[in-house]
């Protein structure tokens, strides 16, 4: 069986918005409601550089989701839907 892991300083985790993030719409837009916040998603595929395993769960700057592009794009492999997030986003770490 094969297994997918990331490269490239990236973590693949479940979308943030709408799954563990509250926002709230301002002129039109989706935003988070709590900005200066850590908010949790969880890892989908294996990350070497953090040692990250699928299921673990990684806490986010909130800030940086905000403002982010990278949190826009929703990818999915085999059913699989997730983000990309540069590994400088990550604050925490929870087995």
């Amino acid at each position: 069986m094969s297994e997918i892991t990331t490269k490239s300083h990236l973590v693949a985790v479940e979308p943030v918005l709408g799954n563990n993030a509250e926002t709230e719409r301002k002129g039109g837009l989706t935003v988070l409601a709590h900005k200066t916040c850590v908010i949790p998603a969880k890892v989908v595929y294996k990350c070497p550089e953090l040692d990250l395993i699928p299921g673990d769960i990684v806490y986010l700057n909130g800030d940086s989701i905000s403002k982010s592009e990278w949190n826009k794009r929703v990818y999915e492999i085999k059913g699989v839907k997730f983000i990309l997030v540069p590994v400088e986003a990550v604050y925490l770490v929870e087995r």
